[in-house]
């Protein structure tokens, strides 16, 4: 292996790990709260996706 590939591998690597601390760090800074709200969101658009779909499969029911 040249040492420009090695380096690009060992530069790529430590970009990785960086972005993973990052991550972490980010994640765990997370309140309460902003957990919370983040799940409400998710629940949310779950619901509003299960309503389309209900819609499509009335739409078909109909068409047929």
């Amino acid at each position: 292996m040249n040492s420009s590939k090695k380096w690009s591998e060992i530069s790529r690597f430590t970009m990785n790990s960086q972005r993973l601390r990052k991550f972490k760090l980010e994640c765990f800074l997370w309140t309460a709260e902003e957990r919370i709200e983040w799940q409400e969101t998710q629940r949310s658009i779950a619901e509003y996706l299960r309503e389309l779909h209900d819609k499509r499969i009335l739409l078909d029911e109909l068409e047929e």
